[in-house]
């Protein structure tokens, strides 16, 4: 089970919970709004650090077997790289996809390969060398519209 937080303001837990049933074939639930900490926000580069979200968002109590998804629409980073579409932190169980560069005519589409590659890391799932397959890294948005938002078949093995 997947438990889906959304920044306040952003209303996509449909989209999101139809693309965990429907590819990652588990389910959903919606457990809340939350604020992004301001004091995360990085005047300089312009963008919150995303794996200081994800510490935000570890310290909500949650069964230890629920997995957490939040979505924002902030542009976020990491150290070493200029932004990211999202990030997963496999060890706490937490993801985050920001919908921040993700906007355009292809947006549900986008929108749900993200949600997949950063889940698919809580379950164990690496970064894959083929560029259709859902778990490639996306560089760039071009990356995300030329993958599927499904797994290669030796990435689908290891996802079960």
């Amino acid at each position: 089970m997947v438990s889906v937080y959304q920044q306040k303001g952003l209303d996509l837990y449909p989209v999101v919970e139809s693309t965990i049933k429907d590819i990652l074939k588990t389910t959903a639930i919606f457990k809340d709004f939350f604020e992004i900490n301001p004091n995360l926000y990085n005047p300089l580069r312009q963008q919150y650090n995303a794996m200081s979200i994800i510490d935000q968002m570890a310290k909500i109590q949650e069964e230890k077997s629920n997995k957490r998804f939040m979505l924002v629409d902030v542009d976020i980073y990491v150290q070493g790289i200029n932004h990211v579409f999202g990030l997963a932190d496999p060890v706490r169980q937490t993801a985050i996809v920001s919908t921040h560069r993700l906007e355009g005519d292809k947006f549900p589409e986008r929108l749900a390969k993200e949600t997949v590659h950063e889940l698919a890391h809580l379950y164990g799932l690496q970064h894959c060398s083929i560029p259709e397959c859902v778990m490639f890294f996306s560089h760039t948005m071009l990356n995300t519209d030329h993958k599927q938002s499904t797994f290669c078949p030796n990435c689908r093995s290891k996802y079960g």
